[in-house]
C-alpha cells in the first residue's frame, strides 16, 4: 500500500505540470553531485565496481532561493571504452526506486547489477532516480488514506485517494516546494546528473513512465540526447 501511495502522489506530481517546449536551465544553483565507489557481486559472481551517491538540486529552480532536495545517482564505468555516449536509464513508474537494493545480499538484489554489467559492456551506463523517491537523497512522506473494504472501488474513490494524497503531500513536507515536482524538473536533473562528469551527449533507456520522462529530457534538453531506446511509449500529453 505505502508503494501504491507513493505512485498515486508522484504520478499526480509529475504529470500536473507537462515540460515546457524551451530548452531547461543549466544545471542550476547550488547543483552538486557527490559519488562514492564501491563494489557488488553479481548472480554469477562476478565483482560490479560502481559510484553511487546523491546530486543535490533546488526543489524548484524557477526559485533562486530554493532550498536543496537530493537525487539518488550511480554510474558504472563501461569494461571498454568505444566512445559511446553515456546510457542514461531512466526507470518507469512513479514511485520506484532503483538503487535501493545495493548491498543487498539477496539473489533478487544481485540479479540487478549483471543487468547493468550487460548495458555497460560498451558505454558508461548512468541511473538517475525520481526526485522526491529516492533513499539516496530525499523521500517525501505522505499518508495512504483508508480504501472501502465492503464494496468495489469506484472511480470517485480513487479521484478522492488521490485528491487526499495530494492534500496530504502538502501537509507532510512543509519544507519541500511541491511546485517544483514536475516532469520538467525530472528531467533537468538528468541534465545536472549529465554534466558534472562533463558528457556531451547520452543516449537514453527507458520504459513506461521513463520514456516520457525521456520525453521531457529530449524537449527540454535537445543538444544533448544522442539517442533513445523506449518502450511501452507513453507521450508527454499522456496520450
Amino acid at each position: 500500500m505505502q508503494g501504491l501511495a507513493r505512485f498515486l502522489l508522484l504520478e499526480l506530481l509529475l504529470a500536473a505540470s507537462p515540460a515546457p517546449a524551451q530548452p531547461g536551465p543549466a544545471a542550476g544553483p547550488g547543483s552538486r553531485l557527490t559519488l562514492v565507489p564501491g563494489i557488488e557481486t553479481a548472480s554469477d559472481g562476478t565483482p560490479v565496481p560502481y559510484e553511487i551517491g546523491t546530486i543535490l538540486v533546488p526543489d524548484n529552480r524557477a526559485r533562486p532561493d530554493s532550498r536543496l532536495t537530493g537525487v539518488g545517482a550511480l554510474r558504472i564505468r563501461a569494461r571498454l571504452a568505444t566512445g559511446a555516449p553515456p546510457i542514461f536509464l531512466l526507470v518507469g513508474t512513479p514511485g520506484v526506486m532503483l538503487l535501493d537494493t545495493m548491498g543487498d545480499k539477496g539473489e533478487a538484489a544481485r540479479r540487478r547489477p549483471r543487468y547493468w554489467m550487460d548495458y555497460s559492456a560498451g558505454a558508461d551506463l548512468v541511473i538517475v532516480e525520481q526526485r522526491g523517491d529516492t533513499l539516496r537523497g530525499d523521500v517525501l512522506a505522505q499518508r495512504y488514506p483508508t480504501m472501502p473494504l465492503d464494496r468495489p472501488t469506484a472511480v470517485a474513490d480513487n479521484v478522492a485517494v488521490t485528491m487526499g494524497l495530494a492534500k496530504s503531500a502538502v501537509a507532510s513536507n512543509p519544507m519541500h516546494d511541491l511546485a517544483g515536482y514536475t516532469i520538467a524538473e525530472c528531467a533537468d536533473d538528468v541534465d545536472a546528473v549529465r554534466r558534472p562528469p562533463g558528457y556531451p551527449k547520452t543516449a537514453l533507456f527507458a520504459a513506461s513512465f521513463g520514456s516520457q520522462w525521456s520525453f521531457a529530457v529530449m524537449k527540454r534538453h535537445p543538444a544533448t540526447v544522442a539517442r533513445a531506446l523506449l518502450s511501452a511509449v507513453e507521450p508527454l500529453d499522456d496520450g
